[in-house]
């Protein structure tokens, strides 16, 4: 990790201009009503902010939004304090530990939440199997019977919380929702651009198969607002590829062994070569080891939330033309994010929008070498972790905070 270098936040540079292009090959933005840009150029897409919030704030924060989709609102916790002095009570929600990220997430928000004197106790749970909306929103209700002042949920299916997170906002419990966004004012969403990434991670894939080939489309879970965000981004995408041909979507549910069925058995009755793989995140390594089980040409493919096991494949394979392009995404900087907005809420700051943006740096055939530890191979679990010094800094969130000279401690 002491070699990594800090890398620029494309998602900033990317929204500062429609002509800019980075320096591992990323697609030039392309205006959006255009329709004869060259395949792999990715549209300039406004962000969903009917009411213009984002016009008020530094245009440090504006950049970052671009193409956002999840209605941008008002926050209803401008002015939320929970109802009683420190230390406070968190609680944590999350989907089935069915993935090393997933587990490694759960262990770090834990851990940087019990670091601070704010807070007291922290309540962890998670639901036994992946996408069980219904059971995770018992989990939830249970959260903030024991007493919860502030809870960070991780929602499978986010309708199913709207109208439970206004019921506890009414009971004077805030929201975070932390990697799939809830269209709500009652949720401090705390997500990844899901647009941004997943685009320029496309672009460079695309490029890499010269604009044309078979392509498999492997989803996460369907119902997550992050797996729809991410497969409306391609499209938009793969509008520009007439040579680009999806040739089967299957689901993956983040979970190995699930991804490996769906790979495998998709691959028993599609004898035709395949040029490459789009997935939603953190399922790089069994698309990986279910081609060469069963005997196939490995393709390139996009490594959202960019894993260790990956990063070796591509050092090993890199000569012979694999690419595996996509964007950080490790479990520290987001549960430092996440914690970092918990902790402003909880001694008063006022938090502004219902959104903020975890921006996540580009890896690019250009730097991806610079990130590689040689003790890895595809077996080893866990995402890149990025160095600390691409967080998001403390000047970006005091301008989405009414009141950030509130001492946090």
């Amino acid at each position: 990790m002491k070699r990594m270098i800090v890398l620029a936040l494309v998602v900033a540079a990317a929204a500062a201009t429609a002509a800019a292009t980075s320096s591992g090959g990323v697609a030039t933005l392309a205006s959006a009503g255009k329709t004869t840009a060259a395949c792999g150029s990715v549209p300039n897409v406004a962000p969903n902010d009917p009411k213009h919030l984002l016009a008020k704030l530094p245009r440090a924060v504006r950049s970052i939004y671009n193409g956002y989709s999840t209605k941008i609102v008002p926050s209803a916790y401008a002015a939320w304090k929970p109802k009683h002095k420190a230390p406070y009570t968190v609680g944590i929600v999350m989907d089935a530990l069915a993935n090393p990220s997933q587990t490694a997430q759960f262990n770090s928000l834990q851990a940087d939440l019990k670091a601070s004197k704010l807070v007291k106790n922290v309540i962890a749970v998670s639901a036994k199997t992946g996408g069980d909306a219904a059971g995770e929103l018992q989990l939830y209700q249970s959260v903030i019977q024991q007493g919860a002042d502030l809870v960070i949920l991780q929602p499978t299916s986010p309708p199913a919380f709207v109208q439970a997170i206004a019921a506890a906002a009414k009971q004077g419990v805030a929201t975070i929702s932390t990697n799939s966004p809830i269209d709500s004012p009652y949720a401090v969403n705390v997500v990844p651009n899901a647009y941004v990434g997943p685009a320029l991670a496309l672009s460079n894939l695309l490029r890499g198969m010269g604009g044309s080939g078979n392509l498999l489309e492997v989803h996460g879970i369907p119902s997550t607002s992050v797996d729809q965000a991410t497969f409306a981004t391609f499209a938009k995408v793969l509008a520009n590829c007439p040579n680009v041909k999806v040739v089967g979507e299957i689901d993956g549910n983040f979970a190995p062994p699930a991804v490996k069925a769906a790979v495998l058995g998709f691959l028993a009755t599609h004898p035709g070569s395949i040029d490459g793989v789009v997935q939603t995140a953190v399922m790089g390594p069994p698309i990986i080891q279910s081609f060469i089980q069963a005997g196939r040409p490995v393709p390139s493919i996009t490594d959202n939330v960019t894993s260790a096991g990956v990063l070796a494949y591509w050092a090993a394979h890199a000569s012979s033309g694999f690419v595996a392009p996509g964007f950080a995404g490790g479990t520290n900087d987001s549960s430092n994010l996440v914690t970092r907005v918990a902790f402003r809420m909880l001694v008063g700051q006022g938090v502004k929008l219902n959104t903020i943006i975890w921006h996540q740096p580009q890896i690019t055939k250009a730097n991806f070498q610079k990130f590689v530890d040689p003790s890895w191979t595809i077996d080893t679990p866990g995402n890149l972790e990025e160095p600390p010094s691409t967080y998001t800094k403390d000047s970006v969130l005091d301008g989405l905070f009414n009141h950030p000279s509130i001492k946090t401690k």
